[in-house]
């Protein structure tokens, strides 16, 4: 190679270079919210699935790359709450309520939560929360209103089921079927069983299998003395669920009081079989042997029955007639 040539190729490498220099690829910036964003995503997919293990995993990653989001810890809940640790969940909300004060999916969430605990006061200032938030939200008079009933507050929970009922009827717009049944509950509550029949009757034509608005209405049924139509409702429980001893309880009332007492016997006995306590039994085994003058067979059952909380009859009621048949147990010892 010539002395010229070696000059031309160098000049020619020179150039190239300068001309065209070799960049290395431009660094791409990784957006770490979106990052989390994503996580969360693929959480509420796989939480939706059923898949709560993984739904986890995923929360926990998304709240790892930000700690500022309050849907985050929300999901989180709701894990936690599906897998039934509502001691977690509950933190978890609270992160996410402490994030986002005005978050109601989470305060309702968190009164429920508190509800299914028996705590009701927490779960009255956590739905309250949810109405002063979104005052559109009606429904929420319905989980206030059974709050109150649980703390024995009737007034009160009648007042929140007036203001829901005539809200929806200013808007135009049906009352849910659970309005009857928290109403049936307080008239129930009051004493006021005929009032509170036509509730249970609207709700139970929603909700045919409902067996706490079943039971419920029978027992009205019974108060009011209207027994056949009673009994149809403890029917109809026993052939739903044969095993419940309380159901049998309620038909042996039924034929205690068409004085059928072999059957209310029968039935009564059953019923303590299935479920020992069901002391009430014994009150109405007690009167059944009184009324057929067997008079320590009815001494055993009242007595048995004055260990219970005595929830038909009044103390000193029942110690009246234990008294009478214990003098009359007496005379029948002393000899002539």
């Amino acid at each position: 190679m010539n002395k010229t040539l070696f000059i031309l190729i160098n000049t020619f490498l020179i150039l190239s270079f300068y001309c065209n220099p070799y960049k290395l690829p431009d660094e791409k910036t990784v957006d770490i919210n979106q990052t989390a964003f994503a996580h969360y995503t693929a959480g509420v997919e796989l939480y939706n699935e059923g898949n709560y293990y993984e739904a986890m995993t995923e929360a926990n990653q998304a709240i790892a790359l930000n700690q500022r989001f309050a849907q985050f810890y929300q999901l989180q809940g709701d894990i936690f709450r599906a897998q039934g640790n509502n001691t977690a969940a509950l933190k978890a909300y609270d992160q996410a309520v402490n994030l986002r004060s005005n978050f109601t999916d989470v305060y309702h969430s968190m009164g429920q939560i508190y509800f299914i605990e028996k705590r009701f006061e927490d779960a009255l200032r956590a739905f309250k929360r949810v109405i002063a938030n979104d005052p559109s939200n009606h429904e929420m008079s319905l989980e206030i209103a059974r709050c109150y009933i649980e703390l024995n507050e009737l007034e009160v929970a009648y007042n929140d089921l007036a203001d829901y009922r005539r809200l929806k009827l200013v808007m135009n717009e049906d009352l849910v079927p659970e309005y009857y049944k928290l109403l049936g509950i307080v008239y129930y509550k009051f004493g006021r069983f005929k009032d509170a029949i036509p509730q249970f009757e609207k709700y139970i034509a929603f909700y045919p299998d409902n067996t706490n608005a079943l039971f419920l209405l029978g027992t009205c049924y019974y108060e009011q003395k209207e027994f056949e139509r009673g009994l149809k409702c403890f029917n109809k429980l026993i052939s739903k669920d044969n095993t419940i001893g309380k159901w049998y309880l309620y038909r042996g009332i039924y034929f205690y009081n068409k004085n059928d007492y072999p059957d209310a016997e029968s039935q009564l006995r059953h019923a303590l079989n299935l479920d020992h306590s069901l002391n009430k039994a014994h009150y109405f085994l007690g009167k059944i042997y009184e009324a057929q003058g067997k008079v320590q067979a009815a001494l055993d059952e009242f007595r048995e029955y004055r260990k219970s909380m005595r929830e038909t009859v009044e103390a000193n009621e029942l110690e009246k007639t234990i008294f009478q048949l214990e003098n009359l147990e007496q005379k029948k010892e002393i000899p002539d």
